[in-house]
């Protein structure tokens, strides 16, 4: 017994010396494997190190304005040195911010709908948004957004940039486009050969309609130069209508225009000191723009135009009112090449008084020019 279980024990301990050395060699295979395993996880961790580094470098030097919002809370996680230059933020100053702070108050629903856009087809832009910098500043823009995942949490990604130089140019070419449109149409109308009154009419519509701005209207010099008659107007109200009727040559900005011939200018008429008429200042008149009507350097009344809004008239709409007083005053000393002396004349309306009173004007100035009676029939030259 003693032998076997000597035997015995002496088998189970080589077993057990074999089990140990496979253990051991399994053991060393594993700490390989774990050692192979920790070297590829390194390179992967510095190769998405790499890629990271890779990605902040190309969106921190992209030439397009770029950043980063979280989707749930629109918080903003990250803008480029592009995107710093053009809104006056900085990394650091942004991280607490949301993104509505980058866009104008006004169009802060239109950035809305196009987040909702985005997120119903995975991308969307933009045209003609007025960003708005960090010192209050704003610039229209063009933005182009996407969605996407970024360390497990829904973000919104785009590039913006500033297309206000663009934009300024197409809308001057726009403005230009229909300063032609409007005098090549206020010739033609003047070629027809129409009457005067009813020509004069629809050229104060066509301004007033082409300028987008709140009305106008034309006073006509008469006895000599010695009185001013409001003749036609657009979108006045009666009262002013009646103030304006007793202006005077020298009186006012208009009264100036009639009495020097030359074009006056106001930005806010609310606070200009020259203004004459306390019932422009209670309609709220701001932008107000008076020019001549000039022929054989003879001033024959002025064209005025005005807004009740924010608008400034620029060079350019000076000079197109400009024009058109030139072309119109040639037209307003010769009555008889575009109307009738046969007009109807039986109505005491405002408007046939009105027209009465260019017919009136127009063959004064005619008589008081040439000392001769002006003809009854239209010229057909």
């Amino acid at each position: 017994m003693t032998a076997v279980a000597l035997a015995l024990a002496g088998v189970s301990i080589i077993l057990a010396i074999i089990w140990a050395k496979q253990n051991q060699a399994k053991l060393r295979v594993l700490q390989n494997k774990l050692l192979a395993s920790e070297e590829v996880c390194q390179q992967q961790t510095e190769q998405l190190e790499n890629y990271h580094s890779r990605d902040q470098q190309l969106i921190q030097n992209s030439g397009e304005a770029l950043f980063i919002f979280d989707q749930k809370d629109g918080s903003l996680l990250e803008i480029n040195r592009q995107a710093e230059d053009l809104l006056g933020y900085t990394q650091g100053t942004v991280t607490h911010l949301t993104f509505k702070v980058l866009f104008s108050r006004e169009h802060r629903q239109r950035v809305l709908r196009m987040l909702s856009t985005a997120i119903k087809k995975g991308e969307a832009e933009a045209s003609e948004i007025k960003f708005r910098r960090n010192d209050g500043s704003q610039f229209i823009g063009e933005i182009k957004i996407k969605t996407g995942r970024m360390q497990n949490r829904q973000v919104v990604y785009g590039s913006f940039r500033d297309v206000t130089q663009t934009t300024n140019l197409q809308l001057e070419l726009r403005r230009h486009n229909r300063h032609l449109s409007l005098l090549n149409e206020i010739s033609h109308r003047v070629a027809e050969g129409h009457d005067l009154p009813h020509t004069l009419e629809i050229i104060l519509d066509e301004v007033v309609k082409s300028l987008a701005i709140s009305g106008g209207g034309i006073f006509l010099l008469e006895q000599g130069g010695t009185e001013m008659r409001l003749a036609l107007h657009r979108n006045i109200p009666d009262n002013v209508v009646e103030e304006l009727g007793r202006m005077q040559p020298g009186l006012g900005l208009v009264g100036k225009v009639v009495e020097t011939g030359r074009p006056r200018l106001s930005t806010n008429l609310q606070k200009d000191h020259r203004r004459a008429s306390n019932a422009v200042f209670t309609d709220n008149w701001q932008a107000f723009l008076a020019v001549p009507f000039i022929a054989e350097e003879l001033t024959l009344g002025a064209l005025f135009i005005f807004d009740r809004g924010n608008r400034v008239f620029s060079r350019e709409d000076v000079r197109l009112i400009q024009a058109i007083g030139r072309q119109l005053g040639p037209l307003l000393k010769t009555p008889s090449s575009l109307m009738s002396c046969n007009g109807s004349t039986g109505s005491t309306s405002p408007a046939s008084a009105n027209w009465n009173a260019l017919e009136h004007h127009c063959v004064t100035t005619w008589n008081n020019s040439n000392k001769t009676t002006a003809p009854c029939k239209a010229s057909t030259r």
